[in-house]
């Protein structure tokens, strides 16, 4: 990390030249990863497996440096993305009610995505679970087994969305269904970020907008895909096949 580094390297740089710097090579790194990620077929699927965050292929989500303010995939999340839930601890009832995520990228040129970007987020649907203090209960026969709620999700100036619901963290009223596709799309503007849920036939079911700062080339960054937690890895594999 930039700032571990900078503490023990007495630099000449500015700390804000440094850290510009330092991201520069960061993303030429990442542009470095993308020539050997073989992603050239139309579709690709990924697990999270269990005590893991980063997917499996990792690095696969066509992690493209993008230049364009509009990003859109179809995604088709599985089924055990409904059914997870984490051991018993004194975490158990905050990893249950937090997002995991889905699709994205970071925001304006030189950021990192927990600085500026925006992403959808995902979780299994809250009705089906009755909280107790930290025990989670699933509820059985509930209507929603096989949804997963969805939520805009952005860093704003190092801002964390969820400690700024209803600003940066914006949850859809629209549940999707397991094993059914769905497009994302997310499109950046100066001022805002609009994020767009569709069917798979392209017809709009639901548009969330979340506002946030100007920027030097808000529409620069990298991908962003499937990943669980953070707090709490993944209990059980998780998955999910994206169509580029």
């Amino acid at each position: 990390h930039y700032k571990r580094f900078d503490r023990f390297c007495p630099l000449s740089l500015s700390d804000f030249k440094f850290k510009m710097v330092l991201k520069f090579f960061l993303l030429i790194a990442l542009a470095c990863c993308v020539s050997v990620i073989t992603a050239s077929s139309s579709s690709q699927c990924f697990t999270v497996n269990t005590n893991d965050h980063y997917c499996t292929p990792f690095l696969s989500h066509r992690a493209d440096l993008k230049s364009s303010g509009t990003m859109q995939v179809s995604i088709n999340i599985s089924q055990e993305a409904a059914e997870y839930v984490i051991p018993l601890s004194d975490q158990t009832a905050n990893c249950m009610s937090s997002w995991n995520k889905l699709y994205g990228s970071s925001r304006c040129f030189g950021s990192l995505h927990h600085e500026n970007s925006d992403r959808f987020a995902w979780r299994r649907a809250q009705s089906c679970l009755k909280y107790d203090g930290n025990n989670v209960t699933v509820l059985p026969d509930c209507p929603d087994a096989n949804k997963i709620e969805i939520a805009a999700y952005a860093y704003n100036q190092g801002e964390k969305p969820y400690q700024h619901i209803g600003t940066l963290l914006k949850q859809f009223k629209t549940l999707v269904t397991t094993g059914t596709l769905y497009q994302y799309e997310l499109v950046v503007a100066d001022t805002e970020t609009t994020y767009n849920l569709k069917d798979a036939d392209g017809n709009l079911l639901e548009t969330v907008v979340v506002a946030h700062s100007k920027c030097f080339w808000p529409d620069f960054g990298y991908t962003l895909g499937w990943y669980f937690g953070g707090v709490c890895p993944a209990p059980s594999p998780v998955s999910a096949c994206y169509y580029y």
